[in-house]
């Protein structure tokens, strides 16, 4: 498992190399869909570990059509033998963001990431975004573009206080913030 979440940031680290357009903006979007799907199988949720073993991981999206599309895709996969469900939700007020297990805001939002992150459910929920300054403003997991490529800075301490815990597999290869 490990050797896959590394292969995966090696590809994605190299990825973003070319000028941005509109295969540039699709390809970042294929690499955040990776992303996503791989911080579902290394982080662990207790609210969820106590339920069956029928209960759906729920991965959402707020803003991003277009991956919420490609998200889609891989909704008949499983995570640690629990269906995947994916979700597009209306936008930040959506009552629905207390069930997600994963909740992507897309950076696209009219809002600033300080905005964002306290908007956010405060337990049992994986925030993610690629909202400028993101985890260093109260969210979880941000994305960031360094050298042309896209990276992950992990809030470690708002992933602790929401009760979700990440591998440290994931530790590795992510910017830790505060």
């Amino acid at each position: 498992m490990f050797s896959r979440l590394l292969a995966l940031c090696l590809i994605c680290s190299t990825c973003l190399a070319a000028p941005a357009g509109a295969d540039q903006i699709g390809l970042e979007n294929k690499i955040k869909a990776a992303y996503l799907f791989n911080f579902l199988l290394f982080a662990e949720w207790p609210a969820l570990e106590g339920s069956g073993a029928g209960t759906p991981v729920r991965l959402c999206v707020i803003g991003s059509e277009s991956l919420g599309q490609l998200l889609a895709e891989l909704g008949n996969r499983d995570i640690k033998g629990r269906p995947l469900a994916i979700e597009s939700l209306p936008g930040l007020n959506s009552r629905k963001q207390n069930t997600c297990h994963l909740l992507f805001v897309d950076r696209k939002l009219p809002t600033n990431a300080a905005n964002v992150a306290e908007q956010l459910p405060r337990e049992n929920v994986l925030t993610v975004s690629d909202a400028p300054g993101f985890a260093e403003s109260g969210g979880m997991i941000g994305f960031y573009q360094e050298d042309g490529r896209i990276k992950i800075a992990i809030n470690l301490r708002r992933a602790r206080e929401a009760r979700v815990t990440l591998s440290a597999k994931l530790l590795e290869v992510a910017r830790i913030v505060d």
